[in-house]
């Protein structure tokens, strides 16, 4: 593998190669087309996926009430029946029983209850609630006045349901249906009551026909949360509390669906469909796992994965060759700049493409000329400034030389402004107490006159001459209009740039010299 240089001759890490950040951009834009259309296609079909198996799981449950509805409407109609079979019809003629009319009423409710499975058992209670007669005859004089459905299947009329409740004795739930018995003057004389088989319940919940594998629908009775049908998972008991999303909205009235965690331990996430079951005084869920309602999203998931993988090959493939084609020239120019970098301006790149590679060689050979020629003039004018800076150091030699002959001054100054065409130049000499400094020489009209007026500056005011002659250095203002120690002389409005060079012999100090221009940036 070729690598690249950059002009200090270290080798440019692979990250930072035009070849392999064109292979890079290439597969980019190659998958991102594929990402984006699997992330919209994922989130549509998971949104049908969803909707789908609510849909399948509303169709369920709807029918699961539909068939509590059938099972409790059939109870109903066999409790009927067997209100107008002809020894209960003669005991509500004669509540008083015989022994034999005793005998023929528990066999028929015994008969009864082997005969229907809905029937876990019957008995007949009077007004008082005494058990007159029972299909389990141990249970004949038991008084049922204080359980919960007593009360009400007196005064409900003809039929009652008492929703599931928890019987203490028994150590379940049991529900009761009760049907009120009537002598020949319409008066009521006893209560037919059969506890229904919850088992039932069960049979009907646990049919799964458009469940899936992991689908389930089950009973939870608002008493104390619990199951009132089996739950397909073990380890889950009927008299036990159970608690979830669904189980709790269902509870409180409300009809829905979502995606929660289900009554398990650990929860799973599950699509599930609640309703309230009046009735039962229950909440129905039919329920399914998330993963397997969108298991045909998951695969169309790793299908485009798969897609997403070979286009991420083959857009690399690509990528490389296109890359190869275009970093070559591009290397070469590299190169080509790196050995004008180290020196050798008559380097040119030699390319023979006719596309934007070919153009940008020609403009890099035309830059090249152009640097050898920059390079060529830089070389004269730092050959003149060289001069220039030889003539400075002379006239500053000068400019010492000539502090004790003030004649001569104002000859310097005059020199200096002419030889680097100043726009003002000045001498300051200090006194012996070096207090003030006091103009000894300057250029034109303008130092003419301030000698005139005996021009000085104290030292112990903020000023350029000052200033440098408290530090022994020069003091250097590029841009007079920025500066906080330049101070404006009125006769010289069109100061831009000052310097305060310090005169000394052996380290004694002299004076200043000051040079001005109306430039800014010329010192």
């Amino acid at each position: 593998m070729s690598t690249t240089q950059n002009p200090s001759g270290a080798t440019l890490p692979y990250w930072r190669q035009l070849r392999w950040n064109l292979v890079f951009y290439f597969v980019i834009l190659a998958i991102i087309p594929v990402i984006a259309v699997a992330v919209i296609a994922f989130i549509q079909t998971s949104d049908q996926a969803r909707d789908q198996a609510i849909d399948q799981l509303e169709s369920v449950a709807e029918l699961k009430h539909d068939e509590i509805r059938r099972w409790l409407g059939n109870t109903d109609n066999s409790l009927d029946l067997l209100a107008q079979s002809q020894v209960v019809v003669d005991f509500a003629a004669t509540p008083e029983l015989s022994a034999e009319q005793q005998m023929s009423l528990n066999n028929l409710l015994a008969n009864s209850t082997r005969a229907d499975p809905d029937f876990e058992e019957l008995f007949i209670y009077d007004l008082d609630g005494t058990i007159l007669a029972a299909s389990d005859q141990s249970q004949i004089g038991q008084r049922v006045d204080l359980a919960p459905y007593f009360a009400p299947s007196l005064q409900s009329g003809d039929d009652y349901i008492q929703t599931p409740y928890f019987d203490e004795t028994r150590g379940q739930m049991v529900m009761l249906q009760t049907q009120q018995l009537y002598n020949q003057q319409g008066n009521p004389v006893g209560i037919l009551a059969t506890r229904l088989n919850l088992a039932e319940l069960g049979k009907i919940m646990s049919e799964r026909t458009g469940l899936g594998d992991s689908g389930e629908t089950y009973l939870v009775s608002a008493v104390q949360n619990y199951l009132l049908t089996p739950s397909r998972f073990e380890g889950y008991e009927l008299t036990s509390g159970y608690s979830s999303e669904g189980i709790e909205k269902a509870l409180k009235g409300e009809n829905g669906s979502g995606t929660y965690g289900d009554y398990r331990d650990p929860a799973l996430d599950v699509v599930g469909v609640y309703r309230y079951i009046p009735e039962l005084n229950a909440a129905l869920l039919a329920e399914q796992d998330e993963q397997e309602a969108l298991q045909g999203v998951t695969d169309a998931r790793n299908t485009a994965g798969i897609v997403g993988l070979v286009v991420a090959v083959l857009a690399a493939g690509a990528g490389f060759y296109v890359a190869s084609r275009v970093s070559k020239p591009i290397t070469q120019l590299t190169a080509t700049a790196s050995r004008l970098a180290s020196g050798d301006l008559k380097e040119r790149a030699q390319l023979a493409q006719r596309n934007e590679v070919g153009v940008l060689g020609q403009t890099f050979n035309t830059m090249a000329e152009q640097i050898q020629e920059m390079v060529t003039n830089l070389e004269s004018r730092v050959t003149e400034r060289t001069e220039n800076l030889s003539a400075t150091l002379e006239v500053s030699r000068l400019a010492t030389a000539f502090t004790g002959q003030e004649d001569m001054l104002p000859r310097l100054v005059d020199a200096i402004r002419e030889r680097f065409n100043f726009y003002y130049v000045q001498i300051y000499l200090l006194d012996e107490a070096q207090r003030y400094a006091h103009l000894r020489a300057g250029t034109g009209q303008v130092g003419r006159q301030l000698l005139r007026q005996k021009h000085r500056l104290d030292m112990n005011e903020t000023s350029i001459v000052s200033r440098a002659v408290q530090s022994g250095e020069p003091i250097l203002v590029t841009d007079t209009r920025t500066s906080s120690i330049f101070v404006a002389n009125p006769l010289l409005p069109d100061t831009q740039s000052e310097i305060a060079i310090p005169l000394a012999i052996a380290g004694q100090p002299l004076g200043i010299l000051d040079m001005q221009s109306n430039e800014p940036g010329v010192f």
